[in-house]
Protein backbone atom coordinates (compact mmCIF):
# COMPACT_ATOMS: atom_id res chain seq x y z
CA UNK A 1 0.00 0.00 0.00
CA UNK A 2 2.47 2.66 0.89
CA UNK A 3 4.76 1.41 -2.49
CA UNK A 4 1.39 2.01 -4.39
CA UNK A 5 0.81 5.49 -2.79
CA UNK A 6 4.64 6.72 -3.15
CA UNK A 7 4.58 5.60 -6.97
CA UNK A 8 1.84 7.77 -7.12
CA UNK A 9 3.09 11.06 -5.91
CA UNK A 10 6.21 10.45 -8.17
CA UNK A 11 3.33 10.34 -10.93
CA UNK A 12 1.99 13.12 -9.89
CA UNK A 13 5.59 14.82 -9.58
CA UNK A 14 6.78 13.96 -12.97
CA UNK A 15 3.36 15.26 -14.21
CA UNK A 16 3.54 18.78 -12.81
CA UNK A 17 7.55 19.04 -13.72
CA UNK A 18 7.12 18.12 -17.55
CA UNK A 19 4.22 21.30 -17.40
CA UNK A 20 6.53 23.48 -15.72
CA UNK A 21 9.07 22.58 -18.17
CA UNK A 22 7.28 22.79 -21.24
CA UNK A 23 5.75 25.68 -19.68
CA UNK A 24 9.06 27.80 -19.92
CA UNK A 25 11.38 25.83 -22.46
CA UNK A 26 10.75 26.19 -26.05
CA UNK A 27 9.46 23.42 -28.30
CA UNK A 28 12.60 22.87 -30.20
CA UNK A 29 14.74 22.23 -27.17
CA UNK A 30 12.51 19.44 -25.98
CA UNK A 31 14.10 16.57 -27.64
CA UNK A 32 17.31 17.82 -26.28
CA UNK A 33 16.11 18.08 -23.29
CA UNK A 34 14.70 14.71 -23.28
CA UNK A 35 18.15 13.08 -24.12
CA UNK A 36 19.98 14.89 -21.65
CA UNK A 37 17.36 13.87 -19.08
CA UNK A 38 17.89 10.38 -20.26
CA UNK A 39 21.88 10.14 -19.92
CA UNK A 40 21.51 11.87 -16.76
CA UNK A 41 19.05 9.35 -15.22
CA UNK A 42 21.28 6.49 -16.87
CA UNK A 43 24.49 7.98 -15.27
CA UNK A 44 23.15 8.60 -11.53
CA UNK A 45 20.47 5.62 -11.47
CA UNK A 46 22.73 3.21 -13.15
CA UNK A 47 24.14 0.27 -11.77
CA UNK A 48 27.36 0.96 -13.32
CA UNK A 49 29.35 -1.97 -10.88
CA UNK A 50 27.29 -5.07 -11.94
CA UNK A 51 27.44 -6.58 -15.49
CA UNK A 52 23.50 -7.98 -15.30
CA UNK A 53 22.31 -5.76 -12.55
CA UNK A 54 18.69 -6.63 -10.98
CA UNK A 55 15.78 -4.98 -11.89
CA UNK A 56 13.97 -6.09 -8.59
CA UNK A 57 14.41 -6.98 -5.38
CA UNK A 58 12.63 -10.32 -5.70
CA UNK A 59 14.50 -13.39 -6.58
CA UNK A 60 11.70 -15.42 -7.90
CA UNK A 61 13.68 -18.11 -8.48
CA UNK A 62 15.30 -18.47 -5.34
CA UNK A 63 11.48 -18.19 -4.05
CA UNK A 64 10.38 -21.31 -6.41
CA UNK A 65 13.24 -23.20 -5.45
CA UNK A 66 12.30 -23.29 -1.85
CA UNK A 67 8.16 -23.64 -2.44
CA UNK A 68 9.32 -27.00 -4.49
CA UNK A 69 12.00 -28.26 -1.51
CA UNK A 70 8.98 -27.90 0.74
CA UNK A 71 7.17 -31.21 -0.85
CA UNK A 72 3.54 -30.04 -0.49
CA UNK A 73 1.10 -31.67 -1.39
CA UNK A 74 -1.32 -30.52 -4.65
CA UNK A 75 -4.17 -30.03 -2.56
CA UNK A 76 -2.06 -26.67 -0.68
CA UNK A 77 -3.30 -23.73 -2.75
CA UNK A 78 -0.70 -21.40 -4.52
CA UNK A 79 -0.82 -17.68 -3.70
CA UNK A 80 1.12 -15.80 -6.44
CA UNK A 81 0.99 -11.71 -6.19
CA UNK A 82 1.82 -9.71 -9.06
CA UNK A 83 4.60 -7.52 -8.38
CA UNK A 84 3.78 -5.06 -11.34
CA UNK A 85 1.85 -2.18 -10.65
Amino acid sequence: MCRAIWRCRCRETAVASTLAVAWFLPSRFWKPAALLMGVYALIVLGHWSELWPHHHNSDWRAAARAVNELALPPTVPVICPESFY
